[in-house]
């Protein structure tokens, strides 16, 4: 009955951090988390209480916290491999968060993208997204030519070519492709290069996402200047 009890209140404290999470109310996300790993210490449900502690504590700006509860959940022993990944990748993502106030963060946030896309073995949608966030903190630290080529060659062509592949991305990676793809046409507009920029929305038009009908708006619009060659 004891066993059987305390796998009533991990279940219910487990439901009650995802539903207050679902539902945007990240104080009590991380109040119900607090609880969870209170009453089941050292279980996986814990830490995926923390992880959702970790996500909840970014939306709220305390970003210095989510750094530490992130890294607790990626060295648990409770945690298995995706839980670990994902809290690596938090962790990473709130370093990240932090550099507007300082820029030492966009460094560490650098390191820690760095480090994960070249160790471990990554979905292709993960490396898309790592990809887009590295090429993003570059920018940030004032790379923009490394940024540039980032976006590029890991983000836009790697999907592309993936694509081609028969790879099926996530929500996610297709919103890196093509916020990379709208990054690079601008940057190369701006530099006159208006041919380089049509190319690369047209390679989102082709691969038939959301932002499509974005791009062909943007097409248009740099055809209507009259410099194109």
């Amino acid at each position: 009955n004891g066993a059987a009890n305390r796998t009533s209140v991990e279940d219910s404290l487990l439901w009650a951090t995802r539903a207050a999470f679902a539902a945007g109310e990240f104080q009590r996300t991380v109040q119900n988390a607090t609880r969870l790993e209170s009453a089941c210490p050292g279980t996986r449900s814990a830490s995926e209480g923390m992880l959702l502690q970790a996500e909840a504590l970014i939306e709220l700006a305390r970003f210095d916290e989510s750094v530490l509860v992130a890294e607790r959940v990626s060295i648990s022993e409770s945690s298995d491999s995706a839980l670990r990944l994902k809290a690596k990748l938090l962790r990473a993502d709130a370093l990240f968060a932090m550099g507007a106030d300082n820029p030492i963060r966009y460094r560490e946030a650098l390191e820690a993208y760095t480090a994960l896309r070249s160790g471990g073995k990554l979905s292709p949608s993960v490396k898309i997204r790592l990809s887009y966030k590295l090429a993003k903190t570059l920018e940030r630290l004032k790379r923009v030519d490394e940024a540039i080529d980032e976006y590029y060659s890991r983000v836009v062509l790697a999907f592309r070519d993936g694509r081609v592949d028969g790879i099926r991305y996530d929500d996610e990676a297709v919103a890196s492709f093509s916020r990379a793809a709208f990054r690079l046409a601008e940057e190369y507009e701006s530099r006159g290069s208006d041919v380089q920029a049509v190319n690369i929305l047209r390679l989102v038009v082709t691969a038939a996402v959301p932002a499509s009908g974005e791009a062909e708006k943007r097409i248009e619009r740099i055809h209507r200047k009259g410099q194109l060659l």
